[in-house]
């Protein structure tokens, strides 16, 4: 499972400007999104399966998913994982899951 939301600290950095003070007023949104895998009572297979969604390449890889479709399907101008936090257990809903967070860095012109 999969929970998207707004990354912590500043999200939305507004009136970027492109290719100097003429170019495309763009913002910059932060998003982050929370990979659960398994309850934290599940064996080494579940650490196995977090890993290869964490990884750069492979079948599995959620970087590797986003930056294959910067613009994820026309929806942005572009999206880059840019780095990944809180590797370990996480409650939710009452319940300790294995899981993870990846950052990343949407673009909107």
């Amino acid at each position: 499972m999969a929970v998207i939301a707004p990354a912590p600290g500043t999200f939305i950095d507004y009136d970027q400007t492109l290719n100097g003070p003429m170019g495309a007023v763009a913002a910059t949104y932060r998003i982050r999104v929370t990979l659960f895998v398994s309850e934290a009572s599940a064996g080494p297979e579940s650490q196995i399966l977090l890993d290869s969604y964490l990884s750069s390449t492979g079948p599995a890889s959620v970087k590797m998913a986003i930056e294959s479709d910067v613009t994820l399907g026309g929806a942005v101008d572009y999206a880059q994982v840019t780095g990944a936090t809180g590797y370990g257990f996480l409650m939710w809903g009452g319940i300790s899951f294995l899981a993870c967070h990846l950052l990343v860095t949407i673009g909107v012109v």
